[in-house]
């Protein structure tokens, strides 16, 4: 996972595949999530990384991560 990638965060709830989506953003500890945060109310750095954000409920099973591809034209 790359600085800028889409993060979407996968579930096994009924009906529903993303529960969640972020901006991956590397910080010395690992990749944190860049992200609206019901909590703070506002766009937020989580202060978690995106492992433990993982790995605290049983109902977030992956992610899925999107990339814009950039291209030079000569």
């Amino acid at each position: 996972i790359e600085d800028g990638d889409i993060i979407a965060v996968a579930t096994d709830a009924e009906g529903i595949d993303v529960i969640h989506v972020g901006i991956a953003v590397r910080v010395s500890r690992g990749v944190h999530l860049l992200h609206a945060s019901r909590a703070e109310g506002r766009v937020a750095l989580s202060p978690e990384t995106l492992y433990r954000y993982l790995a605290s409920c049983r109902c977030r099973t992956g992610v899925l991560v999107g990339r814009i591809k950039t291209e030079t034209v000569f």
